[in-house]
């Protein structure tokens, strides 16, 4: 979605600025607040940033301090909130785990990806736990300000319509917009080794409904 954004012309689109190991901000020596402020004074039109749920929080520790750049966001009603999630808990865990274990966050080539992973039933909990009361606490945070709510479902089944739909939240000209990261071929599911292990242990409990493997849901979840 940030990379799509970023071809438009009147959208200036930064990717995880509050990473301190991706951002050239953070590097740089710059506190949170510094950074958000430099982001909106240097890029006046339509900009904007991907904020994960666990960024700039105060369990960060010495890097980050307090929620100074939550606070402050939620202080300034003026601004556009696009909160993506993804219902599928289990597909998000085993993203994030392959991106972890291999360092490709992102995508230029269609071709299978030839990596599995295993999955422990605390991590996976603690995981889900975590996004479920964050996805809860954002969508409350945020209720006075003009926020969409966008699902990875939707977008995965419909990139232009969906992107269309962004494009006139935000208030800009509705563009076809391109991006060079793909969507890698396969199923989610195939790059877990012990699925099956943990179908059984979550059977019955409310973390059921992630365990779709021969539904269609699966395949864009």
């Amino acid at each position: 979605m940030v990379e799509l954004l970023e071809s438009h012309p009147q959208i200036k689109a930064f990717d995880e600025i509050f990473d301190p190991n991706l951002s050239e901000f953070m590097r740089s020596g710059f506190k949170p607040l510094q950074v958000l402020e430099k982001v909106y004074e240097a890029y006046p039109w339509m900009s904007g940033f991907k904020l994960t749920y666990s960024q700039a929080r105060k369990y960060d520790g010495e890097i980050f301090g307090e929620d100074d750049v939550w606070n402050k966001l939620r202080e300034l009603k003026d601004i556009k909130v696009i909160h993506s999630v993804r219902d599928n808990g289990l597909a998000r865990i085993i993203s994030w785990k392959v991106g972890m274990e291999t360092g490709a966050w992102h995508h230029y080539s269609e071709r299978k990806l030839d990596v599995r992973v295993k999955l422990e039933v605390e991590e996976c909990v603690e995981m889900w736990e975590f996004c479920e009361e964050r996805e809860k606490q954002l969508d409350e945070w945020f209720s006075d300000h003009p926020l969409l709510k966008v699902r990875y479902r939707d977008l995965a089944q419909d990139v232009p319509g969906k992107m269309e739909e962004i494009q006139r939240f935000l208030g800009v000209e509705p563009r076809a917009l391109t991006s060079r990261i793909k969507k890698r071929k396969g199923n989610w599911y195939d790059r877990l080794e012990n699925y099956e292990e943990l179908e059984e242990h979550f059977r019955g409990t409310k973390w059921e409904r992630f365990f779709t493997r021969g539904k269609q849901a699966a395949v864009v979840e």
